[in-house]
């Protein structure tokens, strides 16, 4: 899975990459929030997952105004040292200290997974890019999410 999010976090570094600050106000389908609070949260997310690899307890993933003056290297250094973090030796055998408890590095690494590859397909979306998820991603991910979900209520399963 390590693998896989390291591909993601390419993937959605590609399309930070291509988004632009006149951009930063454009709605995306996360209602909630325009092109520069998805990338807050998505810079947010990884700096969140690396300070947990690191024993910290860091909520970054709504704090506003993690772009910077350049949203592109924002990104590039979060996700670096997101993916540092989940490579650090036995990483995915420890527990991450993370805002809602501590996780598993193997659960973890499954969240920050989807984190990047859901929200990277949401900032292509928004930005007018190609928004894809691999397939492989996307079966995993799937088969993980589906096990959270109760096959009632709102979200069908």
């Amino acid at each position: 899975m390590l693998e896989m999010y390291e591909r993601a976090l390419k993937r959605t570094g590609e399309t930070v990459a291509g988004t632009t600050r006149e951009q930063f106000a454009d709605p995306t389908p996360c209602s909630e929030w325009n092109v520069e609070t998805l990338l807050d949260h998505i810079i947010g997310g990884c700096l969140t997952f690396a300070a947990g690899a690191e024993g910290r307890r860091v909520d970054a993933m709504n704090q506003p105004h993690l772009t910077g003056e350049d949203h592109v290297s924002a990104y590039e250094n979060a996700a670096r040292a997101a993916l540092a973090g989940f490579r650090a030796p036995g990483a995915l055998e420890r527990d991450f200290t993370l805002p809602w408890g501590d996780s598993p590095g193997s659960a973890a690494l499954g969240l920050a997974l989807a984190d990047a590859a859901v929200h990277g397909w949401d900032l292509a979306k928004a930005t007018g890019q190609e928004a894809t998820i691999e397939d492989d991603i996307a079966e995993t991910l799937y088969a993980m999410t589906t096990q959270m979900m109760e096959p009632k209520g709102r979200w069908p399963r």
